[in-house]
């Protein structure tokens, strides 16, 4: 009887042992599957800061340039002119022309300081 209750014992102890392998390993893979999904969303939500933060940048550079091209002293031609302004974001390459009397073809080529580039076309009305 006595061989008999010491089988038996032993027998449950493998068994829980076989059990809580099992659940240990689900849990772990659970927590490290939802700590990789945590991570990536993460990494997701601070690269598409990043991108919106320089999307941010181009425009206000493209304004600025426009702005400072109006209302600096310049005489608009049908030739192609180039100007260039240097900001503390970036740097602009403005390349306009006429084509009447109103109207000013603009080129503009944006450098951020992180260096991506951006090319923009636009026509604005110029009052003489």
């Amino acid at each position: 009887m006595k061989r008999y209750l010491h089988t038996l014992t032993l027998r449950n102890i493998k068994n829980e042992k076989g059990v809580i392998f099992p659940i240990m390993l689900f849990y772990l893979i659970t927590i490290s599957s939802s700590l990789v999904l945590l991570f990536s969303h993460t990494e997701y939500q601070k690269e598409q800061l990043q991108w919106s933060d320089e999307q941010l940048t181009i425009q206000n550079l493209i304004n600025t340039a426009i702005h400072d091209i109006l209302t600096g002293d310049f005489t608009p031609t049908s030739n192609e002119q180039t100007v260039e302004f240097d900001y503390r974001t970036g740097k602009v390459q403005v390349v306009y022309s006429t084509s009447d009397n109103k109207f000013i073809n603009l080129k503009l080529q944006v450098v951020t300081n992180n260096a991506f580039n951006y090319e923009h076309s636009t026509i604005i009305m110029y009052n003489i």
